[in-house]
């Protein structure tokens, strides 16, 4: 959603200071790995195969690996570098499935919240030249690049690449894989034919596609087509209404609210016995949702001075303030009371349909839109956990994997979402590890007033757990199950049986 801005600047000095005292003195980019031996001492380690909080824990990296995971023992002395974790908790990086990077000064606010991980969802139409900037910022997540978006004429955003027809979408999907990309990004105005031409050479050139979806296909054609993930609940609830066909053919070329009043007719129209059977296309199908209610939220609420004086904004540059203000986006700034008040109406919605999803198995992924307005790198990426894990009407002291953790994007991204050629770690999220004095993890409630702080210390390393580590669960038998049984209901993997993925851990205290 958000236009690509992206260009050198300096990182802010006074930011700069918070993340390098988070980083234990020294600038951390997130593909470097640690390359020590270290101990961590006195941490809570959360077994989420029991839900078990194993308090006052000694883990032991050294090059990459964990290399154990023991109760710490006053006769043994810790080796290496010592992190006292002060009974904090150590948990697995976080990922960010949607995002848009605008400013390599943005970058830090990720790693500093624990999202070691995002995937890029506007990439450029030169992909070499975009991962050349982002692998020059000194601190910086791990990158998945999307393409360019491909859309329809006219497309929303500038610089996109335009098909009008299957042979424009052929060529498109081979120049992007040439091109470096890890997935195609796909918008509303894809014409019919092209999009089935598009995902047809997709899948012989072997490169995901995900993304939006058009209003000229259904959701169910998209699973059945091989769109990996659909983003912000698109086309979901005009394809659970009983006048599905009938809204498809009158959405075009109508403007966006003109498009969002036949969507409050599809709610009205809900069809409950057709909903489940798409969601159980989906489930078969490994068509993964990322339902963004960090935007949707943003979009109910743009016009609520409460909301807007989020303290977090002190971490924005003046652009991006400004930029985020109504007025100032073209989207937004004709916007009268009434098409905010729908738009949080269409909230509330999308998060009941979110609680449909997480009850049918539906897999899920986390993801906030950043950088559109109050979707703040990093810190809405708690914001987007809570708000699912609401929805999947499950209480922060309960230490259950919540339904969107990805297990291993390696192992999915061919049979589901997102992560291109065994490249990328495995995502965990930030809920498991919150203990009962936790009410949310992010440090502000969604009204931005304050509530906890947490200080997140990135640690690179990688899991390649030793030959010795008892196997609670296999991850071998986890990597082969098949995706449409990738839930946290049945995926719930004990920090000892993690061997062999690559992993971040983080360390959160509470103050």
């Amino acid at each position: 959603m958000a236009r690509q801005l992206l260009r050198h600047t300096n990182l802010r000095s006074s930011f700069a200071a918070f993340v390098l005292a988070l980083t234990a003195g020294g600038a951390l980019n997130a593909q470097t790995p640690l390359r020590e031996t270290v101990s961590i001492i006195h941490v809570t380690v959360v077994d989420i195969a029991s839900g078990k909080k194993l308090p006052d824990q000694t883990v032991l990296l050294q090059s990459e690996r964990i290399l154990s995971v023991s109760a710490f023992d006053t006769s043994n002395p810790p080796q290496g570098r010592v992190i006292d974790a002060h009974g904090g908790f150590l948990i697995p990086g976080l990922w960010d499935m949607h995002v848009h990077i605008q400013d390599l000064e943005d970058l830090p606010l990720y790693v500093a919240n624990g999202v070691t991980g995002v995937r890029l969802m506007f990439g450029s139409k030169h992909t070499p030249s975009l991962r050349a900037k982002i692998a020059s910022a000194p601190v910086a997540p791990q990158v998945i690049f999307g393409s360019a978006i491909v859309d329809g004429d006219p497309p929303v955003w500038e610089g996109s690449i335009i098909i009008r027809k299957p042979e424009d979408a052929r060529r498109t999907v081979d120049e992007i894989k040439a091109n470096g990309a890890d997935f195609v990004k796909i918008y509303n105005d894809i014409p019919r034919d092209a999009y089935f031409a598009l995902a047809e050479e997709a899948h012989k050139q072997d490169i995901p596609f995900a993304g939006h979806l058009p209003y000229a296909v259904r959701a169910a054609e998209a699973s059945d087509a091989g769109q990996r993930s659909i983003e912000h609940l698109d086309g979901i609830a005009v394809a659970c209404s009983k006048r599905e066909q009938s809204i498809i053919k009158e959405f075009r070329p109508l403007h966006y609210l003109e498009k969002m009043n036949f969507v409050v007719e599809a709610i009205r129209t809900y069809d409950s016995a057709q909903c489940q059977a798409l969601f159980a296309q989906f489930r078969r199908n490994g068509t993964w949702q990322v339902p963004t209610l960090t935007v949707h939220r943003g979009m109910a609420f743009l016009n609520d001075g409460h909301f807007t004086s989020d303290p977090r904004l002190a971490y924005m540059s003046g652009d991006v303030r400004h930029r985020w203000q109504p007025e100032n986006d073209f989207r937004f700034r004709r916007w009268a009371p009434a098409e905010f008040e729908l738009h949080r109406g269409l909230f509330k919605a999308d998060k009941q349909m979110v609680g449909l999803m997480f009850r049918a198995g539906v897999p899920l992924l986390a993801g906030t839109d950043a950088m559109n307005p109050f979707c703040f790198p990093g810190f809405s990426l708690h914001d987007e956990l809570v708000l699912l894990v609401e929805r999947a009407s499950l209480p922060w002291p309960r230490c259950n994997p919540p339904p969107f953790a990805l297990p291993n994007f390696s192992a999915a991204w061919k049979n589901s979402a997102l992560s291109p050629r065994g490249s990328a770690p495995i995502s965990f999220s930030s809920p498991p590890i919150l203990s009962p004095t936790f009410t949310t993890p992010h440090g502000f409630k969604p009204s931005g007033s304050a509530e906890n702080t947490l200080t997140v210390l990135p640690l690179m390393a990688s899991s390649k757990m030793p030959s010795t580590a008892p196997e609670k669960a296999s991850c071998t038998d986890f990597l082969t199950r098949p995706i449409d049984r990738v839930s946290w209901r049945l995926q719930r993997i004990s920090v000892s049986a993690v061997r062999m993925i690559p992993l971040t851990l983080l360390i959160i205290a509470r103050h």
